[in-house]
């Protein structure tokens, strides 16, 4: 072609583009690049952490109440507030395995095919009364001072 020519008449040429399999080589080499640099931040930001807490004697019940609003942690916490669970002792043990259940929630697999089977009061503690699933009795008619007192049924 000639060099005097129109634009549109010019040879193009376009460099080679690079394979697919060299530019996830070079995402690879980048990736790892970001996670080598990642990790010298994080230990950087650790360390400052730990000199801040050290400096103002922070405790993790001051980070977690100012960082995330959240009631005190341990032990004791269980017992304070009005988020804390109810316990209730255990009704039912498994003789295999020495697990208990209370019969509160959803029953674990054991006391289920035992319930199943009719037999769910076998797993009883002793001294434990069991949820009876009979039909309750209709109240009956009680003598008071005027007379007979009439029950709803």
């Amino acid at each position: 072609m000639v060099q005097n020519a129109p634009p549109y008449q010019r040879e193009v040429r376009v460099p080679m583009a690079k394979s697919y399999e060299q530019i996830r080589a070079e995402i690879a080499a980048l990736e790892k690049q970001a996670n080598t640099v990642r990790e010298a931040e994080k230990s950087a930001a650790v360390e400052t952490v730990r000199k801040l807490i050290q400096q103002y004697e922070l405790s993790m019940n001051d980070i977690g109440k100012r960082l995330f609003g959240k009631r005190p942690m341990g032990k004791e916490s269980a017992k304070v507030g009005t988020g804390a669970k109810k316990v209730y002792p255990p009704k039912y043990r498994d003789p295999v395995s020495g697990k208990e259940w209370s019969g509160m929630g959803k029953p674990p697999m054991w006391i289920a095919e035992a319930t199943k089977e009719g037999r769910r009061d076998d797993f009883l503690i002793a001294g434990k009364k069991a949820a009876s699933k009979a039909p309750k009795k209709a109240a009956e008619a009680k003598p008071t001072a005027k007379g007979v007192r009439k029950v709803a049924t």
